[in-house]
């Protein structure tokens, strides 16, 4: 951690207040970070992050914009609506070296986020791109708007060739109809198949039950689950474990055959756009307070405690823990608040985007509803509960898998669902350990 240490500066927390066309110059980044230096960095920023925007859920914040983070550079980017200032930051926490820089935006979360909403209903309702897209939140021409991504195949001919003329590319003439309805400007890109968004699914667990298992779904699929959950009424308490909706609803079984439990009818509505689901454990059985961890074929049963829930901030690095391809470290978040069309059809807001920055994968087709995870308190002796895996994009060739067929796909980047929509839509407790 030296090469971390001897970046600290004479002023430990400096605030930069920036337009959107000046920033400050960040710290020349050293070599690549060992997972102890991110450790350590990330948790210094979480504890910034969590002085910033406390409790609160970001899209409620009217000056908020966006936070990334530059563990190389040790630097916070945080867009607002205006200067931000807060008092109650003096001095680090144990730690120095952390620098903020306030760059101004004019458009909050919020109102992007509705924009967002606008455009989502949009699409659906002209069919113009038809099957699976996103719509991400981003700047547009140094201007903040949505960007709609979407596969050559997936466009509906007849209604772009009916915007063309002999001075505009229909692509472009869809752009600006868009933009004047939505009120925010919309960029459209057009992607070969493998950039394409698509759902994703250890083996024989017994009570408790650990997150990162492998499940077999009510239609006899191959999903994962994500973290142990409880909810208490009185003197009783129910355990659940947390996966995908998409997985389906009825009862779940490992993948040696033994009963887990039910969700029960779960259907459209707010578990389906955030695309997670609850399994109520059976009678007389409990989820667990750890996760998986390491290889899908680990016979040791490898796994650590969950023991504190945190935030999917743009720059942050994760693991993903899904039962058909094992674990994947080296995710870096590269977009938050994404909405995401599968080709099922299926609609889900919020997702976060991230990429493997190193070799391999970041998950297979049958990690659906597994883990995504992050170290807690600077260590990954411990985690920290982060998402559900949905999807991914960037198909990849795969590695040896729990379930493979010649229809499985891999992919370099995944969508997974923040771990507290689980949470507030079925009112639940994570399990620490």
């Amino acid at each position: 951690m030296s090469s971390v240490r001897s970046r600290v500066m004479t002023i430990a927390l400096s605030f930069l207040v920036a337009s959107a066309a000046v920033v400050a110059t960040p710290t020349a980044a050293s070599a690549e970070l060992t997972d102890d230096e991110v450790a350590t960095i990330q948790s210094r920023m979480d504890y910034y992050a969590d002085l910033i925007v406390g409790d609160a859920e970001v899209a409620s914040l009217s000056w908020y914009v966006d936070l990334i983070y530059d563990l190389e550079g040790q630097t916070m980017d945080l867009y607002t609506t205006k200067a931000w200032t807060n008092n109650t930051i003096t001095q680090p926490a144990s730690g120095e070296g952390i620098s903020i820089r306030n760059i101004i935006k004019p458009r909050s979360l919020s109102s992007l986020l509705a924009a967002q909403r606008t455009l989502s209903d949009q699409l659906e309702a002209d069919g113009s791109i038809e099957g699976a897209n996103t719509i991400s939140i981003g700047t547009i021409a140094d201007v903040q708007g949505l960007t709609v991504e979407a596969g050559d195949q997936e466009l509906d001919q007849a209604a772009f060739s009916a915007r063309e003329t002999s001075h505009q590319d229909p692509v472009v003439a869809y752009e600006q109809e868009l933009t004047v309805k939505v009120g925010v400007p919309v960029d459209i890109v057009l992607s070969d198949n493998n950039e394409a968004p698509d759902t994703a699914s250890r083996q024989n667990d017994s009570s408790p039950f650990y997150g990162g298992l492998g499940l077999t779904t009510p239609n006899n699929g191959y999903c994962s689950g994500a973290f142990g959950a409880r909810r208490t009424a009185g003197s009783v308490t129910s355990y659940y474990m947390i996966s995908a909706w998409h997985c389906g609803s009825g009862t779940y079984k490992d993948r040696a055959g033994e009963v887990i439990g039910s969700t029960g009818t779960v259907g459209a509505g707010p578990a389906k756009e955030a695309d997670v689901i609850a399994i109520k454990v059976k009678s007389g059985a409990s989820s667990g307070t750890r996760v998986f961890d390491g290889a899908w074929n680990n016979s040791s049963n490898y796994s650590k405690p969950v023991s504190s829930k945190g935030r999917a901030t743009k720059g942050k690095r994760f693991c993903s823990s899904g039962a058909n391809s094992g674990v994947h470290c080296a995710l870096k978040v590269t977009g938050t608040n994404v909405r995401v069309k599968y080709p099922s059809g299926q609609v889900v807001f919020g997702q976060v985007l991230a990429e493997q920055v190193k070799t391999g994968i970041a998950l297979a087709q049958g990690d659906s509803g597994g883990p995504v995870f992050g170290p807690h308190a600077g260590a990954w002796a411990k985690v920290q509960a982060i998402g559900v895996i949905s999807g991914g994009t960037r198909t990849m060739t795969c590695p040896s898998l729990a379930a493979a067929s010649t229809k499985t796909k891999c992919f370099k980047k995944i969508y997974f669902q923040p771990i507290g929509s689980a949470l507030t839509i079925f009112d639940l407790q994570l399990n620490y350990g």
